[in-house]
């Protein structure tokens, strides 16, 4: 394997949590756009005019339900399934499961849901921003340590919600927020380059 595979250091780094007793458990909200396609040329508009949570206008129902049948016969739990704020784009959100599992479900996820847009005459972007002057997509992650079972983020005083743990575990991703953000910068430098042409 690759070391510097992300999965290879995702799971290096659960295995270290896993030797100290802990399971890291993550729940993903993954957003992406549907955007149409002319003649086989992808376009970067939206593929309805819906909002967040629109029922009446929300031209992708069909497509959310089909990518969610799709996941669950893959035994991939979805939890959520809705249109977000921007016109042409949607949320799906899985159940919370281990990080490794949660990782290799989003990749399956992506396949899934670019293969079902092709399928309806669309193209599916995860980009984070495919169209200028509108809401941008993400993907949230809900994090949470278990031990024994229990959740180590649950305080087992009353009176605050938050473990120590848990205030630590925040703490630590606010200090290396910075070094991700130095990770990050040289891909977005790039992808800008590329498209400057």
């Amino acid at each position: 394997l690759y070391p510097g595979s992300p999965r290879t250091v995702l799971r290096k780094q659960v295995k270290k949590l896993e030797a100290e007793g802990y399971t890291l458990n993550v729940g993903p909200e993954l957003e992406f756009f549907l955007v149409r396609k002319t003649n086989g040329k992808i376009e970067a508009l939206p593929h309805d005019t819906a909002g967040y949570f629109d029922q009446s206008t929300d031209m992708g129902t069909t497509i959310r339900q089909e990518i969610t049948e799709a996941l669950q016969e893959m035994n991939i739990e979805v939890e959520a399934l809705h249109h977000e704020v921007a016109a042409g784009q949607h949320e799906i959100d899985f159940r919370y499961n281990d990080a490794l599992t949660v990782a290799d479900h989003a990749m399956t996820f992506k396949f899934v849901v670019k293969s079902i847009a092709h399928r309806h005459g669309l193209h599916a972007t995860f980009m984070p921003k495919p169209i200028a002057g509108i809401n941008g997509s993400g993907m949230h992650v809900h994090q949470s340590l278990f031990k024994d079972g229990k959740n180590a983020f649950q305080s087992a005083s009353g009176s605050q919600p938050l473990s120590d743990l848990a205030l630590a575990w925040i703490g630590g991703l606010l200090q290396h927020a910075r070094a991700m953000t130095a990770v990050l910068n040289p891909t977005v430098n790039s992808y800008k380059r590329l498209v400057k042409g």
